[in-house]
C-alpha cells in the first residue's frame, strides 16, 4: 500500500499556522502586566500643573513628608477618600513638613479646573495639582488605576502604597511615623548646625 501523498502546500500552511499560533502566545505572555508593574520605591522625576497652570516638578516634594493622592472626578471610591484626606491634612499640615498633595488625573486643558472644583464642593483645602503634559506623574509612579496613594519622606523614599479605598486608621499611623521622624530628623539637623556654630 503506497502512503498517501500530503501536498507541499498544505504543508507550508500548517507549518506557518504553527509558527504564527506560537509567536503569538508568546507576544502574548511577554506583554507586562500593569497590575504586576512595580511602584517606585523612591520619588520619581515628574511634572504637574497647579491652580495657575504653572508647571511644578517633583523637585518641589523633597525636604518634606508627602502623602501624594492620585483620583479622578469620575472616580466613585475617590468621592469617599478626599474628606478623609482633608481630615488628614487639617491634622498633620506643616507637622514634621508634612502635605497632602491631590494629583487629578482628569483629561484635558480643563481636567485641572474640573477637578479642583469638584474636589471644593466636597470641603477640600489642600493643594489639587493636575496631571498633564509630557512629564506624567501617573507614568512616573506607574499608576494605572485611581485612588492611590503615596507616602514619601523627605529624602524622596517612598514608604508605603496603597492602592484602591485604603484603611485610614492605617494611613494615620503610618503619616504619623512618618512626622515623627521627620521632625526628629530636623532636630538633629539644628542641634548639629548649632553645634557646628559653636565651634
Amino acid at each position: 500500500m503506497k502512503p498517501t501523498a500530503i501536498p507541499v502546500a498544505t504543508v507550508v500552511s500548517a507549518f506557518l499556522f504553527v509558527s504564527l499560533s506560537g509567536a503569538v502566545s508568546a507576544q502574548t505572555a511577554a506583554a507586562p502586566d500593569p497590575a504586576t508593574q512595580a511602584a517606585p520605591t523612591e520619588l520619581p522625576s515628574f511634572s504637574v500643573l497647579d491652580e495657575h497652570s504653572a508647571t511644578v516638578s517633583s523637585e518641589r516634594f523633597r525636604g518634606k513628608v508627602t502623602l501624594f493622592d492620585f483620583w479622578a472626578t469620575w472616580c466613585m471610591p475617590c468621592q469617599f477618600t478626599l474628606p478623609e484626606l482633608e481630615a488628614l491634612h487639617q491634622r498633620f499640615d506643616g507637622q514634621g513638613g508634612f502635605s497632602v498633595a491631590g494629583i487629578a488625573i482628569d483629561s484635558g486643558m480643563g481636567g485641572g479646573v474640573r477637578a479642583r472644583r469638584f474636589a471644593k464642593r466636597l470641603g477640600v483645602t489642600y493643594p489639587i495639582y493636575h496631571d498633564f503634559g509630557a512629564d506624567s506623574a501617573r507614568a512616573a509612579f506607574a499608576v494605572r488605576t485611581v485612588p492611590q496613594m503615596f507616602l514619601v519622606d523627605g529624602d524622596g523614599a517612598v514608604l508605603r502604597h496603597w492602592v484602591g479605598e485604603p484603611d485610614f486608621s492605617e494611613v494615620i499611623a503610618e503619616v504619623e511615623k512618618a512626622v515623627g521622624a521627620g521632625a526628629e530628623a530636623a532636630t538633629e539637623a539644628a542641634a548639629g548646625d548649632a553645634a557646628a556654630g559653636g565651634r
